[in-house]
């Protein structure tokens, strides 16, 4: 069955119009220098992770293995992406590094923009309080990882507003497969983690989807397997892959930036130290995703909108919390979670004003910049896991929601019989 949301014209007009005021509000800081630099008045500034991506393209291109760990100054981070993921990258080789640097933040404007378009539409289509688009609205306008993600050149962006298209597409049903499997799929070249989604989409036997997104898999492995060099996947497989797990220090980094990770893996880090978390690390991913599976098996007879709600919201967050590095500018990943879980209490309005006050409180969790410490006492690690608060807690309501949900359809069950 589909599901139309129809959003009259005279009504997406204006939610387009204060999606474009904040998106440009973020951009406005960003921009200038970007568009002197492309222009040839200044310097190029210096966005660390666009500068690594333009390095792996490069390379690409040209013959060098990405993963080559170049001396450069100032030091840019290590490509640690699968190759499959460098057609994606390509692109950005064939014009100048500034050149490439204003097309990609103007693609990353753009994806913004439909971030927040996506968000108010849905606030309109589930018909939020006012009080929650009002929250939401000054909640991402001062998000502080979209600023980050703009000015370090990340690609956070591009990927989930292919999050958000894939979500989109699977609340209206039937006929929209290739353009969900195609959205996840970008994400998912871009950011790898967010191929845990296709486990909704296994759990609720939606194999359209699935059978679209391995299509595309096939394709883009295939061109890779043809273009990538032996030596790059020797590389990737056997120096990248491995230390790419909980208390480990991924290839090319220092122990130190461990500890800065917001995932699972960084709480661990930084309260129970550097080998218990190798020692638990797979255990306690392990569990999280068995309980994420649990939560969708119990509600995989829901109708479309509400199961997707609740399977991309819960996996969103649960990709988050596993991934073995998850830095502040990838929280938002987490902006199109908090919006189903908004989108599940605006249509099953609960009698207790808790389940609100709990997501504005994962709300601003994620939103904040939270104050960055060096020293490592006790107290201060503490206060540097403070950032895992609204992950966590989303993660919880996730999964009580759907137990909750379970509860009082087996209880009006039993009314009836």
């Amino acid at each position: 069955m589909t599901v139309a949301f129809p959003v009259e014209r005279r009504k997406a007009a204006p939610l387009a119009l204060i999606s474009l005021l904040m998106a440009m509000f973020h951009c406005a800081p960003i921009f200038p220098p970007v568009v002197a630099a492309a222009a040839g008045l200044a310097p190029r500034p210096f966005m660390r992770d666009f500068q690594a991506f333009f390095l792996a393209a490069t390379n690409y291109r040209t013959g060098v293995n990405p993963y080559v760990l170049s001396v450069t100054d100032p030091p840019l981070p290590p490509f640690l992406y699968p190759p499959t993921s460098l057609p994606l990258f390509l692109p950005l080789s064939w014009f100048s590094q500034d050149v490439s640097l204003l097309l990609f933040e103007l693609i990353s404007a753009a994806c913004l923009f439909y971030l927040f378009f996506g968000i108010l539409k849905a606030a309109e289509e589930d018909s939020w309080p006012w009080s929650w688009r009002i929250i939401s609205i000054v909640a991402l306008t001062a998000f502080y990882g979209i600023a980050q993600t703009l000015s370090y050149g990340q690609v956070n962006l591009i990927a989930t507003a292919g999050l958000m298209y894939a979500w989109r597409s699977a609340r209206l049903g039937e006929g929209n497969a290739f353009r969900c499997a195609l959205g996840l799929f970008v994400a998912t070249l871009i950011k790898t983690y967010p191929a845990l989604l296709l486990l909704a989409f296994v759990v609720r036997r939606d194999w359209k989807v699935v059978g679209c997104f391995a299509a595309l898999g096939a394709v883009d492995l295939a061109y890779t397997w043809a273009t990538v060099p032996a030596d790059v996947w020797q590389v990737y497989l056997g120096e990248v892959v491995p230390s790419g797990r909980f208390g480990v220090t991924p290839r090319g980094l220092s122990p130190e930036t461990l500890v800065w990770s917001q995932s699972l893996n960084g709480a661990l880090v930084k309260l129970a130290g550097v080998l218990v978390t190798e020692k638990i690390g797979l255990a306690v991913q392990i569990v999280v995703v068995a309980l994420a599976t649990l939560a969708l098996l119990l509600r995989r007879h829901d109708d479309h909108r509400q199961f997707y709600d609740l399977g991309f919201g819960l996996l969103m967050v649960t990709a988050f919390l596993i991934a073995p590095l998850a830095w502040s500018h990838h929280y938002v990943f987490l902006i199109s979670a908090l919006a189903c879980f908004a989108g599940l209490l605006s249509r099953n309005p609960p009698r207790s004003q808790a389940w609100s006050m709990m997501l504005l409180l994962a709300t601003v969790a994620i939103a904040v910049k939270w104050p960055e410490l060096f020293a490592h006492d006790l107290p201060t690690r503490l206060v540097m896991t403070g950032p895992i608060i609204g992950p966590v807690v989303l993660l919880a309501m996730f999964m009580t929601w759907s137990l909750r949900a379970r509860s009082r359809q087996s209880g009006a069950t039993n009314v009836s019989n």
